[in-house]
């Protein structure tokens, strides 16, 4: 058997979403029509901008978010810090037996307690469904944003 022939298979990376391509806000695409979002085929940025335009919305009141993995300098964690400093109730469910990020979610657990966001720990023995949920009142009634 000669293996000099076989070749690489093609590396494959995330594409933006169709509907979240032209850089509107997300909040406003979302509240015309469902998006659906597949991951790794989509990029992840469309999550991180998601979280970082709840931060600043004077709309949302509440994100609430469940976090298998945080890096150690994670632009999820840093959103939902700023979003809690501006005025927002972010609650947090973090796994803090995360295969090989044990040490990255427990700073984040302690960084985010001191930052005064609710942290709840994840059951080792509980399965869940990694999901986001950010809170706008808009006109008097409560649109739900949720990312699994």
């Amino acid at each position: 058997m000669c293996l000099k022939n076989i070749t690489q298979p093609e590396e494959r990376s995330s594409f933006l979403h169709p509907d979240l391509a032209n850089k509107q806000r997300i909040a406003d695409v979302i509240t015309k029509k469902d998006v659906l979002l597949a991951f790794p085929y989509h990029t992840f940025d469309h999550i991180i901008d998601m979280l970082r335009e709840a931060a600043i919305d004077p709309d949302v009141t509440s994100i609430k978010i469940t976090a298998y993995r945080l890096a150690d300098n994670s632009k999820i964690g840093n959103a939902l810090v700023n979003a809690h400093r501006n005025g927002k109730e972010v609650t947090v469910m973090l796994e803090l037996r995360a295969r090989f990020d044990e040490l990255n979610n427990l700073a984040w657990k302690e960084r985010f307690e001191m930052e005064g966001i609710k942290v709840l720990v994840a059951s080792p023995t509980k399965r869940y469904m990694p999901s986001c949920v950010s809170s706008p009142n808009v006109k008097a009634k409560i649109l739900s944003s949720m990312a699994l």
